[in-house]
């Protein structure tokens, strides 16, 4: 039987143990360990299937994001002014609204960092030698195509650094992780931005609703076939749909552009839509 190499960022299997563990048998809730069966990592990479579709996602969103945090610190555009109230001069003398500096930060970090990686995977120079963000002044348009440029750049070399250890473990660090691994022994404010905590701050999700149809994960513990998939709809026109099971014991996730059953036609019907009757008590998964 051939070996099956693990995800090198620790995975595990929710709710799954080794027969050595003291939560082996015990129900999910009442188990302390969260699941010690280390996943299998993705054929022909070195992390799992879940993380190389979240690392691929969150590339494929960081142009929209930093479009987005670029617009929110056009001073034109902010909520609010110090200086609102006129004491001399015309309303024009008025100094622009502050900007939040996290904007500001964010908006060059995320920039930079995908300009080192575009950077390195085309011409071999090191990621963390600083890369140039965005120039004084870009607008959004102007942000969103220079980072639409440098995504690509990853993208289109994503499966040579998944199967690279330092490589894709830093990659992912500064994409799917709160905080840079080898940042954390710095305090908060002298952490760099990720993409996920980006995202996390400056959502681009449009309200996402619960399902009518259970989930048709086989794989969890016992199978799923808790009605606990949540839709999320695309962000873009030419963006896709994700079906995401919410429960703490499943994984299961596809998006619409998968070919292996209609999901966009089988989570059509939302939860409490006429003509629904919910079969059981739903699952707080919340």
């Amino acid at each position: 039987m051939a070996h099956e190499r693990e995800c090198v960022r620790g995975c595990v299997k929710r709710g799954e143990h080794f027969a050595g563990c003291s939560n082996y048998g015990r129900a999910p809730v009442d188990a302390e360990c969260r699941g010690c069966v280390p996943v299998e990592a993705r054929e022909g990479a070195l992390i799992c299937d879940r993380d190389y579709r979240r690392l691929r996602r969150l590339l494929d969103d960081a142009p929209d994001l930093i479009g987005l945090i670029r617009s929110k610190a056009d001073p034109s555009k902010s909520g609010w002014n110090m200086d609102r109230e006129i004491v001399g001069g015309s309303r024009a003398d008025l100094a622009p609204a502050p900007v939040d500096a996290d904007l500001v930060d964010a908006g060059e970090q995320l920039t930079s960092r995908l300009a080192e990686w575009s950077r390195f995977l085309r011409h071999g120079v090191a990621p963390l030698h600083r890369a140039p963000g965005l120039a004084p002044g870009a607008g959004a348009d102007v942000a969103h195509a220079l980072a639409r440029e440098y995504a690509v750049d990853i993208l289109d070399r994503l499966d040579d650094v998944v199967n690279d250890r330092d490589n894709v473990l830093a990659l992912c660090s500064w994409t799917l992780d709160q905080w840079i691994h080898d940042e954390l022994d710095r305090s908060e404010e002298d952490r760099s931005w990720t993409l996920t905590r980006a995202l996390n701050r400056w959502s681009l999700v449009e309200r996402a609703w619960w399902a009518a149809q259970p989930c048709p994960n086989e794989d969890g513990m016992g199978g799923c076939g808790l009605k606990s998939v949540r839709v999320f709809p695309p962000r873009t026109p030419a963006g896709r749909t994700r079906f995401v099971c919410q429960s703490p014991a499943c994984d299961w996730e596809r998006d619409d552009t998968d070919d292996d059953a209609p999901w966009a036609l089988m989570f059509s019907h939302r939860m409490g839509q006429p003509g629904f009757v919910p079969e059981e008590p739903l699952e707080d998964v919340a």
